[in-house]
């Protein structure tokens, strides 16, 4: 019983063990699915939930505006290779402000 719960409990950033302990196995099968759900135009719904983690900032502890929420996504780490293979490979036009790193959608009005 104990072995079985401590495969399936995350550490407290939320990684589950098998992804730590399974790191080297699993990095040429992550970038294949995420590229097998990118021809399906699809994201698991559970990767775009996670825990929110508040992290102290500067000021009192007691004072919940001195907190920032930290979170990590497996949806957040697909958007983030698919655009590092976009830009890449110039398939993003200069255009294209909304999802670029050091661009916003806010500079093309001004």
């Amino acid at each position: 019983m104990k072995v079985k719960n401590k495969l399936r409990s995350a550490d407290v950033q939320g990684i589950p063990p098998i992804l730590r302990t399974g790191a080297l196995e699993l990095a040429p099968v992550v970038p294949r699915l995420f590229w097998y759900l990118y021809l399906l135009s699809n994201v698991l719904k559970c990767w775009k939930t996670a825990l929110i983690h508040p992290i102290s900032k500067k000021g009192y502890r007691s004072d919940p505006s001195s907190y920032r929420p930290i979170t990590s996504l497996f949806s957040k780490i697909m958007k983030s290779i698919i655009l590092r293979y976009l830009e890449g490979h110039h398939r993003i036009s200069e255009c294209q402000y909304g999802i670029r790193r050091g661009r916003s959608a806010g500079d093309v009005l001004v």
